[in-house]
């Protein structure tokens, strides 16, 4: 990892990065193409804080919902502080709700350290695990500018 402090990379280098720590069964150079790709469609948007990018699919049927991903090449401390400030960013834009999958469960400590020190009023999370051993994560970015109710300890 590569800390962003020290070093900022290059969108196309946290793809190659991100790719390698994952175990991805494809080479980083198909990971980039299909990113690419990916990236291009409507309603997608991608945010690069540190090393970290984020790249996010605004639902049609509701345009403050969102599907997201992250792709990580910055050290763990900065990871967290990134999600924070991807999560800040995405309440400001007009989003009320996240979804995202993974299968890392350490992943799961960002989304309870942020729910235990929620930037936003009645801002929480319910994970649950999906039929191939990942998670499935709803974040509910809080009350306060037409916020929704909080979920926040409906976690399983």
């Amino acid at each position: 990892m590569i800390d962003s402090k020290h070093q900022q990379l290059s969108n196309e280098e946290i793809i190659n990065i991100a790719s390698q720590n994952t175990g991805s069964q494809y080479s980083p150079e198909q990971v980039l193409a299909a990113i690419m790709t990916e990236v291009r469609e409507p309603n997608t948007l991608v945010i690069q804080q540190g090393n970290t990018l984020f790249i996010v699919h605004r639902l049609e049927k509701d345009p403050s919902a969102a599907l997201f991903r992250a792709l990580n090449a910055d050290t763990a401390k900065n990871f967290l502080e990134n999600s924070i400030v991807f999560t800040k960013t995405m309440k400001s834009m007009g989003f009320k709700i996240m979804v995202t999958t993974f299968y890392d469960p350490t992943i799961l400590n960002i989304f309870k350290y942020i729910s235990q020190n929620p930037p936003f009023p009645g801002m929480g999370y319910k994970a649950q695990r999906t039929k191939d051993d990942g998670f499935y994560v709803t974040v509910n970015l809080g009350s306060g500018q037409g916020g929704l109710e909080s979920i926040k300890g409906q976690k399983k």
